[in-house]
């Protein structure tokens, strides 16, 4: 149908090529619906995006920049909402109510070319699919995306966000800030993925030159002319763009980190649903947790029972104690702290989480490439039913009202890179109520990270934006004593960048005056 609909553009029958775009989608999500193992889900994801781009396409060379985005950011939700469900290949069963109702439902979408009737029974899909699914951000962003003019009204003077669509011949970016909407051509799919795919080969080495970088800032920032103008980058990245670090891509002279704040976001409208929530009262400030305190014991085998971390990858993080106690310092009482053989995920679980603000976790991440979802953070050992293992779908089910989760773990962005894209810890965070979530996407050194940390929250703490506390605890290591991009570029923020600790603390004083 997606071939029919690229067939009948080159006819110049554009509404009948929509309707075969707008057909061809609804098809792959119903069958994605009951998708019989993870083997042809990932292949049905990787056609679905493939669609979503040959339709943004359609309407960028239509001139419908406001529709094109709009296509983008249901693909972004699609893709997230079919990730962070755990789809484990189910023995044969009866079908449940909701799979009869979503047969039906799909059955009536593909049927039907009367808009009004489409707009209801998607906002019926949308709900059904809710009851089923834990990711919250995710299924607004498929079935209600942000405007381009919503997104624009919540844009920052100062503020790009680049949209990136990977695709064969030529990549798309759409560069939005709040007064203006454009699209650039890139270089292919797979040149980009070579790059990137060379350069972060290069860059996870301690000593490794960055090498590529500049070549990857020439294929995918040069091209953007806002970006010259721009004091803050917000990347919705696609394929492999979401593991590429583009603080560390080099213009020339510098790292694009020494010159704007950098921060990644699953998708724009996640940003804009962020930006519209007010935050809650907390009677907690601060949370840490440092599990890794002490030397490595002989009971971390039971993490392998049924799949788990390599052993030889939870090693001590010795600097984990000293970072988390001096940045506990920096906040006012109550402040608590879990360590060493105390911090397991049950007395984890066990807090009041939802009225902490701030929520540091100084452990070892794991993620899992067959069943994202059961990627997780690694806590102490315990006798208890937990198994240690905090996982993407558990953190979906916390309740959180954080303004900041800070994920100093190894690994704690990552997840398997498929076509369809990156699955990640800090996605479930953000799902879970975190507002800001700052995360890892490689192994970590344990001091330069602690050295790192210990500056950003002194950054936060003098009322620095979030972004730039990060991009000044970046500088801090570039200048000092670990200049390589190994060191810093593994740290990446999402969620809300712009706002600061300070401001949200004036925010929520000015809502208890109110009430």
């Amino acid at each position: 149908m997606a071939v029919k609909a690229e067939i009948l553009k080159q006819m110049g029958q554009i509404a009948e090529s929509n309707d075969a775009y707008d057909r061809s989608v609804t098809l792959i999500d119903a069958l994605l619906a009951g998708a019989p193992s993870p083997g042809v889900e990932r292949n049905l994801i990787s056609d679905l995006s493939d669609v979503y781009t040959g339709y943004f396409i359609s309407l960028s060379q239509q001139g419908r920049t406001g529709d094109a985005f709009e296509i983008l950011e249901k693909a972004h939700g699609r893709i997230e909402t079919q990730a962070l469900q755990h789809h484990a290949a189910p023995a044969p069963h009866p079908s449940t109510e909701s799979d009869r109702e979503l047969a039906k439902l799909n059955l009536e979408l593909i049927g039907s070319k009367d808009p009004s009737v489409r707009s209801a029974v998607e906002q019926s899909i949308y709900e059904t699919e809710l009851q089923e699914s834990t990711s919250r951000l995710a299924g607004l962003t498929s079935i209600h995306p942000v405007t381009l003019t919503a997104l624009q009204r919540s844009l920052r003077k100062g503020e790009l966000l680049l949209d990136y669509v990977l695709a064969e011949p030529v990549s798309y970016v759409m560069a939005i800030t709040n007064h203006s909407a454009n699209s650039y051509p890139l270089p292919g799919r797979k040149a980009i993925d070579a790059q990137v795919k060379q350069y972060l080969k290069l860059l996870e080495e301690p000593t490794g030159p960055p090498g590529l970088s500049s070549t990857l800032f020439e294929m995918i920032l040069k091209p953007v002319q806002e970006y010259e103008g721009a004091e803050s980058v917000i990347v919705v990245g696609a394929g492999s763009l979401e593991s590429l670090p583009f603080s560390a891509l080099w213009d020339g002279q510098h790292y694009a980190i020494q010159s704007r704040a950098m921060s990644l976001e699953p998708s724009a409208t996640v940003l804009a649903l962020l930006r519209s929530e007010r935050s809650q009262k907390d009677d907690h400030t601060f949370l840490g947790v440092a599990a890794w305190t002490g030397t490595k014991a002989s009971w971390i085998g039971q993490f392998l029972r049924g799949g788990g971390p390599e052993l030889d990858r939870l090693t001590p993080l010795p600097a984990s104690m000293n970072e988390v106690s001096t940045i506990a310092a920096d906040f006012p009482r109550p402040t608590d702290i879990l360590a060493g053989s105390t911090a397991t995920e049950t007395e984890f679980k066990r807090l009041p989480l939802n009225e902490y603000r701030v929520i540091h976790l100084a452990l070892h991440g794991y993620v899992d490439p067959l069943f994202p979802d059961r990627s997780a953070l690694v806590f102490a050992p315990e006798s208890s039913s937990d198994d240690g293992l905090l996982q993407v779908r558990e953190i979906q089910n916390l309740h959180l009202n954080a303004s900041l989760v800070t994920l100093s773990a190894c690994d704690s962005a990552v997840g398997p890179l498929q076509e369809a894209g990156v699955n990640s810890l800090s996605n479930a965070f953000l799902d879970a109520g975190a507002k800001t979530v700052v995360s890892s996407l490689w192994e970590v050194d344990d001091h330069a990270t602690a050295e790192l940390m210990i500056a950003f929250y002194i950054n936060l703490a003098r009322g620095e934006p979030k972004s730039e506390a990060l991009r000044q605890a970046t500088l801090h290591l570039i200048d000092g004593v670990a200049p390589q991009p190994f060191y810093w570029a593994a740290f990446q923020l999402s969620g809300e960048p712009a706002s600061s600790l300070t401001e949200e603390e004036t925010e929520q004083e000015q809502i208890e005056t109110t009430r």
